[in-house]
Formats: structure tokens, C-alpha cells, sequence
């Protein structure tokens, strides 16, 4: 019965292509040339084999790669290994090299290659043909798109040379899984990569995409063994490898080592992606021009700039510091747990500017609301730091020993409170910011000027907060919409950086797949605070965690520690942003639906988790 189907089926393909050059002559001789036929019905120019992009950490692991749509890393013709070509002819396109496209007696061949098998192993497509189709057809079985496969892989062969040819095909050809290409198939099955295979793995891999469905070496990996015997046995047969190396190959052991492809850091990783998206949708951003180039944005428009890119197979590089982020997720879930309550913490080396971690949230998962980044939330007495002493310090010259009123304050109606309702009498600006006195702090912006002190703040990364903010209560954190962890974390900065700030970054470069530069972040810090206000800042922010409201964020080091409590009315979000000498690091702690935190303000969860981030981050060698 087996027998008998495979004739017919090996009859039926013999009459196809007797009937496909019927056709073709008829189409032929019908058509001026092939070169005006191709005019009409061909167009080779727009195409591209899509690639996989990555993100990188900042030791150049890959931590994450993005298949848009398809999972596969391009190699050149040099980085392909000679075992993986020899495989592919031998086994699919002997006379690959002296043909103009298809090969009339490569079809018959693969007719009696057939018969002596009893099935269909060989088809009569070249390496060209397979190659158009993959890009232009997809494989439905027609006449017209067989005739259209055999036009367009003629005119590839007047445009493009055979090593072109192979390069494309070994990078275009599906290796099941997801897999497209030599290079990801091997990464996938072998975790190494292409020119690491050896003759054994390289037949192995070739053995694939003749049906990938059938050699699918996760579900049927001795069938993908029968046929990589085959292939050695033709590779053999066209002279390609000796016996010795035949036999080698043959008794070498197929060990499978599937990659692993979780993502170990989706907070960090979805972060660069809407940072990505912020420097593309930047038109005029004088250095990312190459990248605006690359996606072509005058056709695309601009919806999904990110996918596009991601297309391209580019390489971002990252601040990332796997330790740091790890650390960060780790703490949270220790200190905080599941539950009702949430967390954001951002860890920024401030002195290169670079995010080296970032939370999203307790239990984030990939493409979920990232809390780091997109919670917005009134910061309460954090912003004082920036909304009020620093503009103070600035606009009449004074220091930390001068004296403010944190008297009661009454403007037009507006009466802040001090925690417990405490009244001050005059104040030294070191205890009023020690302390958190609200009735200072309120009067310091009134006596600078609102407007004066926002516009101080207009160079920070603030992208919520709005003229509607501009008014007395900010200076105690009430704004419409406030501010995000990373946000506030970046701020501070510029008191670790002596006045000076810069946008925390994430991204470092952006490479295409051959390692040209497309994006490189350019360092323009930007002068916010005199050195003098900078550092009366930060010794006061020293004295609040020595001995005022950020004392239980207090551990031993050598290294200086400051920092500023915030809390929003009622409870309703915990702060804690400080610095070390080497990083900023912000803590935000609240409910996705506001909802009171006394109890846990009470229990200073926000310092002591704070702490619990900061402290090993100040040992050599416990983190980084």
C-alpha cells in the first residue's frame, strides 16, 4: 500500500512539472523578454529578512532579545561555517553554482531520488527557489506561484551574487521553534553559537528545514537523526567530507541543550523599551538621527516605532547591573511581601547618570503598569528638598545655620500643619529640613516666589507636573498628578552632582547587528544649583538620617548617607529618597487604589526597606 501511494505521488509530481514547463514556454513565449515580464510581475528591491534584537546589561550579557516576528540572527557569508554550507548543497542544491535560478534536471533527479526512496526526501526546488519563496510566496502549491517562484529566482540570480544567494538562504530557512536562520537554530538547540557547531551538529541542523514539522528535534529527534545520516551520507557522496570524518560524525552523540529564554528582568528591560520609544518619538533629536534613518519614519508614520526598530536587529546597550536589579526585587519582597501594599525603588549611579535598577512593582510581570515610571503619585515632604530649601539657598544667599519663621503660616486662607500639629518658633534651615517643619518649608517658596521656584525646577525630567502645580501647597507634595519614583530619584541627583544634572538613562548605546554605533547618550549636564547649595543640601540631608525623621534608614558605613522622608496626606504614600557617594536611591511605597499607610508609616517601612536596599550596595563586593 506504501509502495503503491508513493508512486502515485512521485507520478503526480513528475506530471507537475511537465505541465509547469508547459506553462512556463506558453507564459514565455507570450512575454517580450523575461527581463520586461519581471517589470510587470516582479519587484525584488523591498526586501529584508527581519531580525532578532537585544538588550544587554552593562557587562554585555544578553538579559533579553525581542522576535519581531521572527527569532533570527543574520550572519554574514564569512561567519558562516563551511560544514553548514557543504550540508545545505549537498543535501538541497547540488549544482547550486552553475545554474541560473532552477534546474531542470535537479527536478528530474529529485523525481528518481524519490522513486529509490519510495517517498518524496528530495524536492526539485533550488536553494534560490526555496530562498524567494520564503521571503516573497509562503508555500502554497499553485501553478501561477510556481512559475512566479522559478521568475523571481532568476532575476535574484541576474541581481545578486551566489554567495549573496546562500548568505540569504542560510538566514532566511525555518528551523522550527521559532527558529529562522543557522545562527538562532543554534543558539536554540545547542546554546552555542554557528561557527561553534561541529559536522555532526551542522548535518543535524541542516536536517530541519526540509519539514520541520516532521524533524522537530524537541518531539521527534530520532527521525532528525535518520535524516542528518543522510545528509552526512550525501555530504559524503559530493566529496564534501571523507570517511574518517563520515564516520566521526556519525558515532558523535546529538545532545540537545535548549537556551533558556526568560526574561530575569522584565522591570528594567520594559523601562528601556519606553525609553526607546521616547528617544524615537524625538524627531529632531540630533543623536538619534541614525536611528530616525533607520526605520524610514517618513513611510512607517508614527505608530510603533519601537517594532519597527526592533525589526532591524539592533543591540541596546544598558546600565543594567543585574546584581543591583536583583537585589532590589529580592528586598522588596522581603521587606514588603504580596499583599495590598506596593513598591518602586530606582537605584541611579549618579555620577554617570546611569539607572542601574529599577522596580516596577511587587510581582511586575512583562508589559504591565510599571510603577517606577508610571505611577504618578504627590510625593509629600520628599519635594521640599528641590520645590523650597534649594530655591531658598539660592534666591538670598543663606546657608543651613541661617534662621527661618515656622510660625504658624496663614496665606489668603491656606494654613498648613506640622506633623502632630507642633508649632515652631524660628529655626535654624537645618532643623526646619531635619525636622520636616511644613509651616518653614511653605514659607520659604512664598518668600522666593512660585513661579521663581518652579522655573529652578523646569529642568528636571517632570512630566506631569503642570502650571496647575504651581501654587503654595507644592511645597508640601500637592500637585494634580505629582511625580514617579524614578522621576524624584533623578532629581536628587543634582545634589549628589554638586548642582549639576543630567536625565538618568538607561540606555547607553544602540548598534545595528554588525556593531555600528546607531545611538551613543550624550552626557550635557545641565547646571541647576550652585556647589554651595548642593552641598548644604546634602548635609542637611545627612543630619536627617543622623538624628531627624530618616534616622531608622541609619547603618554604620564609612561612606557619606543622606537622605528625605515624604509622606502624602493621609497616608497614602510613603517616600524615602537619599544617597550614598556612588548611587541615589529612591524608595516609594503605597496601593495601586490610595489607601491609608498610618500603620505602616508608623512602623517606618519605608526607611528600614530603604536601608535594607542601601546598605549592601555600600560594601564592596555583597551587590557589585
Amino acid at each position: 500500500m506504501k509502495l503503491s501511494i508513493g508512486y502515485v505521488l512521485i507520478l503526480c509530481m513528475g506530471i507537475s512539472f511537465s505541465l509547469l514547463f508547459l506553462e512556463l514556454s506558453h507564459k514565455w513565449d507570450n512575454t517580450q523578454s523575461v527581463d520586461s515580464y519581471l517589470q510587470e510581475r516582479v519587484e525584488i528591491d523591498d526586501w529584508s529578512l527581519p531580525q532578532t534584537s537585544m538588550i544587554k546589561d552593562k557587562h554585555g550579557t544578553t538579559v533579553t532579545e525581542f522576535h519581531s516576528p521572527d527569532n533570527r540572527l543574520n550572519l554574514s557569508m564569512s561567519e558562516i561555517p563551511d560544514g553548514v554550507i557543504d550540508a545545505f548543497i549537498a543535501t538541497e542544491d547540488q549544482l547550486f553554482y552553475n545554474h541560473s535560478g532552477f534546474d531542470v534536471s535537479g527536478m528530474t533527479r529529485a523525481l528518481f531520488t524519490n522513486i529509490q526512496a519510495n517517498d518524496i526526501v528530495q524536492g526539485g526546488s533550488t536553494i534560490t527557489q526555496q530562498l524567494v519563496r520564503n521571503i516573497y510566496l509562503g508555500h502554497t502549491q499553485t501553478y501561477d506561484r510556481k512559475l512566479t517562484e522559478l521568475l523571481y529566482a532568476y532575476i535574484w540570480e541576474q541581481e545578486y551574487t551566489k554567495e549573496e544567494i546562500l548568505e540569504a538562504y542560510i538566514n532566511a530557512v525555518y528551523f522550527h521553534n521559532g527558529a529562522y536562520g543557522i545562527e538562532a537554530a543554534s543558539q536554540l538547540y545547542f546554546t552555542k553559537t554557528a561557527e561553534q557547531l561541529t559536522i555532526a551538529e551542522a548535518a543535524f541542523l541542516a536536517s530541519i528545514p526540509n519539514n520541520p514539522s516532521n524533524y522537530n528535534p524537541f518531539l521527534h529527534k530520532e527521525r532528525t537523526i535518520e535524516r542528518q545520516h543522510w545528509v552526512l551520507q550525501r555530504m559524503k557522496k559530493e566529496g564534501y567530507i571523507d570517511e574518517p570524518t563520515y564516520e566521526e560524525a556519525i558515532d558523535e552523540p546529538i545532545e540537545l541543550n535548549p537556551r533558556e529564554k526568560q526574561n530575569e528582568y522584565p522591570d528594567y528591560t520594559d523601562y528601556v523599551l519606553e525609553e526607546l520609544d521616547l528617544l524615537l518619538s524625538q524627531g529632531d533629536h540630533e543623536h538619534a538621527e541614525d536611528l530616525i534613518a533607520l526605520l524610514n519614519i517618513e513611510e512607517e508614520g508614527e505608530k510603533d516605532r519601537v517594532k519597527l526598530l526592533l525589526q532591524h536587529g539592533v543591540v541596546i546597550e544598558t546600565g543594567l547591573d543585574p546584581d543591583i536589579q536583583t537585589h532590589l526585587k529580592e528586598t522588596e519582597m522581603a521587606h514588603i511581601g504580596e499583599g495590598n501594599i506596593q513598591s518602586s525603588s530606582v537605584v541611579i549611579e549618579h555620577r554617570d547618570h546611569a539607572l542601574r535598577g529599577i522596580s516596577g512593582g511587587i510581582g511586575y510581570e512583562t508589559r504591565n503598569f510599571h510603577r517606577g515610571s508610571q505611577a504618578y503619585r504627590q510625593p509629600g515632604s520628599a519635594i521640599k528638598p528641590i520645590l523650597s530649601f534649594a530655591p531658598y539657598l539660592e534666591r538670598f544667599n543663606v546657608n543651613r545655620h541661617s534662621i527661618i519663621s515656622a510660625r504658624p503660616f496663614n496665606h489668603n486662607g491656606y494654613q498648613p500643619s506640622n506633623y502632630g500639629g507642633a508649632i515652631y518658633g524660628d529655626v535654624p534651615l537645618a532643623v526646619a529640613f531635619q525636622q520636616s517643619i511644613n509651616t518653614a518649608a511653605v514659607r520659604m517658596l512664598s518668600q522666593v516666589g512660585v513661579q521663581e521656584a518652579f522655573s529652578k525646577i523646569a529642568p528636571f525630567s517632570f512630566a506631569k507636573v503642570n502650571e496647575e502645580d504651581a501654587h503654595l501647597p507644592a511645597a508640601l507634595g500637592g500637585m494634580q498628578h505629582g511625580v514617579s519614583p524614578l522621576e524624584l530619584t533623578d532629581a536628587f541627583t543634582s545634589f549628589a552632582n554638586d548642582g549639576q544634572y543630567s536625565p538618568a538613562h538607561a540606555i547607553e548605546r544602540i548598534t545595528d547587528h554588525d556593531g555600528n554605533v546607531l545611538y551613543e547618550h550624550p552626557l550635557q549636564p545641565t547646571t541647576v544649583w550652585s556647589q554651595s547649595t548642593a552641598q548644604e543640601i546634602r548635609y542637611m540631608m545627612q543630619r536627617v538620617i543622623q538624628n531627624g525623621t530618616g534616622r531608622h534608614a541609619a547603618f554604620s558605613t564609612d561612606e557619606y548617607l543622606g537622605g528625605k522622608t515624604g509622606t502624602s496626606n493621609n497616608y497614602h504614600d510613603l517616600w524615602f529618597v537619599g544617597s550614598t557617594d556612588r548611587y541615589t536611591v529612591g524608595l516609594w511605597v503605597g496601593s495601586d487604589r490610595p489607601t491609608s499607610l498610618r500603620v505602616a508609616s508608623n512602623q517606618q517601612l519605608h526607611t528600614q526597606t530603604w536601608r535594607q536596599i542601601v546598605e549592601p550596595l555600600t560594601r564592596e563586593g555583597v551587590v557589585n
